[in-house]
């Protein structure tokens, strides 16, 4: 199975805890096999028309 990745940006003054992978909090960091093993991964909403 591939697997693909959050390409997640942030601006250049955003505190570590949004850009730095090792200062995220313990209690938010998902592991693949938690991702993998979901009971239940919302489907993403299709976007809104422009304009």
């Amino acid at each position: 199975m591939r697997h693909t990745r959050c390409l997640y940006c942030w601006r250049t003054n955003e505190p570590d805890p949004r850009t730095r992978r090792d200062a995220y909090p313990e209690s938010f960091r998902l592991t693949l096999d938690a991702i993998e093993n979901a009971p239940e991964v919302p489907n993403v909403p299709p976007l809104r028309p422009a304009g």
